[in-house]
């Protein structure tokens, strides 16, 4: 049987794609079950053929008379299928070939990436890419640079994270090089946790994020011989957790102001007016956990808090989460603006030195507390 008269026997058009040659067959396969034969054996021996959409009159499936014709639908339909697979596997070797081919070129030609770089930071970090073949088709993900290069826009936040977390990998497993041993997976992963954490911070330039990602306000006259500092508006949200849990309380409303409670597991959680904790800080924007956060942990912001909506269910049920959204003003301490933020190499070599030592444990997220009121300098006042 040739391909030709193989789509003919499902009465198909010749190059149809494989999820209407499979719909198709299904249809066909079912007609010749013997239980149909023998209920239409009355009316008629042939069976009709329904013509698909996309059939003209020409494109008519042959007519099967008796059960033994699904052996003849099973081999047009196994032929077609192996066809396919044989195409399909062509254009992935191709692809493959191009991908190759990408690498190696891009390796000659470039090896630098057009972004700034932290000369102190930790470790050098690989920049990827997505590539597609000349017919759109997705090829992979390569390395197109090698280097201390902090994030842009130009960079897939994805793919920076990736990179980040590869940065992590390399370190924990230049760690148990050094003492011969196989890694332990638990401590591994919470190390390398920490690590993706701490390694992101070194390669994202916190003002030119803020400025990408937020609306920002310049205050200040520079013309009259006074600073000028400038604040980011971002759209935040207070994440509540269980409905179930605030049951009966009194919620924040619209224009109310919250203030930083506690910093804990990488969260920075909130309280009113009366020093009750509500809930965490969450952003829609996950580039924002690894921009915001830190400034908290590094006391390098102050921020006001006001919330925009009433609240708000995510999900059904009783126990369900719900939220309140926000608006989040911040701006970098002027007194901490003159100095280093806190060196995170530091941080770094603390947690390798724990993974490599059995008897101490990684603690993520240490907690932290606020002590925010009235007159505090955590306050924008405007």
């Amino acid at each position: 049987m040739t391909e030709s008269e193989a789509y003919r026997v499902l009465g198909l058009p010749e190059n149809t794609g494989p999820e209407h040659i499979r719909t198709r067959y299904r249809e066909l396969i079912v007609q010749v079950h013997p239980d149909k034969v023998r209920r239409r054996s009355a009316q008629s021996s042939d069976l009709p053929c329904r013509e698909s959409e996309t059939d003209s009159q020409e494109h008519q499936a042959a007519p099967f008379t008796t059960p033994h014709d699904a052996r003849i639908i099973n081999q047009a339909y196994n032929l077609l299928q192996r066809s396919w697979r044989k195409t399909r596997n062509s254009r992935e070797a191709r692809a493959s070939s191009d991908g190759q081919d990408f690498q190696k070129k891009t390796a000659r030609s470039t090896g630098k990436w057009d972004a700034p770089c932290n000369p102190y930071a930790y470790h050098p970090r690989e920049i990827y890419c997505r590539t597609e073949d000349a017919e759109g088709l997705p090829i992979g993900i390569f390395t197109i640079a090698r280097g201390k290069y902090l994030w842009s826009q130009d960079e897939e936040f994805p793919l920076f994270l990736k990179s980040v977390y590869q940065c992590g990998s390399e370190l924990l497993k230049e760690a148990d090089a050094s003492q011969k041993r196989e890694p332990d997976d638990s401590r591994r992963q919470r190390a390398l946790g920490e690590l993706t954490y701490l390694l992101a911070q070194q390669f994202i330039d916190v003002r030119s994020a803020l400025d990408e990602l937020a609306k920002a306000v310049t205050v200040g006259d520079s013309s009259a011989g006074r600073s000028t500092d400038r604040i980011w508006f971002l759209p935040a949200m207070l994440e509540y957790g269980s409905r179930s849990f605030h049951t009966g309380r009194e919620l924040p409303k619209t224009g109310d102001l919250l203030y930083p409670s506690e910093l804990r597991r990488r969260r920075l959680f909130l309280k009113d007016i009366s020093g009750e904790e509500l809930g965490y800080l969450s952003f829609k924007d996950d580039r924002l956990y690894y921009i915001v956060i830190p400034l908290f942990e590094q006391r390098r912001v102050q921020v006001r808090i006001r919330v925009s909506e009433e609240p708000a269910s995510q999900g059904k049920g009783k126990n369900t989460s719900f939220y309140q959204s926000l608006d989040l003003c911040i701006r970098l301490d002027p007194l901490q603006q003159k100095f280093l933020p806190e060196n995170l190499n530091l941080h770094i070599e603390k947690v390798l030195r724990e993974y490599i030592s059995p008897a101490v444990h990684v603690q993520p997220g240490k907690s932290m507390e606020f002590s925010v009121k009235g007159e505090n300098k955590s306050a924008i006042t405007r």
